[in-house]
């Protein structure tokens, strides 16, 4: 019975060895499966990073765009306040300049007043629409 089991021996140890033979090739195949799930695992890892890079990229440039906008609301008010002020200056100017042209023509009318006066005639100064109006009158003789 021995030798029954002895001559069994080297088919017995085949299989063995083919078994861990094939035990050996299905860790070899879990490892390198590990492998790919690690590296798949590894670049979603990354594309999420690079996902919420951009988010802050893209929150970081509405908040430029938003500071942007407000300085130049805060230009254009600016700008607009200016004109406002240039329009009123403008305006002031306007009256002051006729102003000068209402006392140049009572300037006027009171030279040719002397000067009437100079010569002997009289002037008359009458208020016109636009302002005084000399008018000379011949001398009385």
């Amino acid at each position: 019975q021995i030798q029954a089991k002895s001559g069994q021996a080297p088919a017995v140890m085949t299989a063995g060895t083919q078994v861990v033979d094939e035990g050996l090739r299905v860790i070899d195949a879990a490892s390198r499966s590990l492998q790919t799930i690690r590296q798949s695992a590894d670049q979603a890892d990354e594309t999420l990073s690079s996902v919420v890079r951009m988010v802050g990229d893209l929150e970081s440039g509405h908040r430029r765009l938003g500071s942007n906008m407000s300085q130049v609301v805060a230009g254009t008010e600016h700008s607009a306040a200016g004109a406002q002020q240039v329009a009123a200056t403008a305006s002031e100017q306007a009256d002051s300049v006729r102003e000068i042209a209402n006392q140049a023509q009572a300037l006027l009318a009171m030279a040719q007043a002397l000067e009437g006066l100079a010569d002997g005639t009289m002037v008359l100064v009458q208020p016109g629409a636009s302002g005084l109006l000399p008018q000379r009158l011949p001398a009385l003789a």
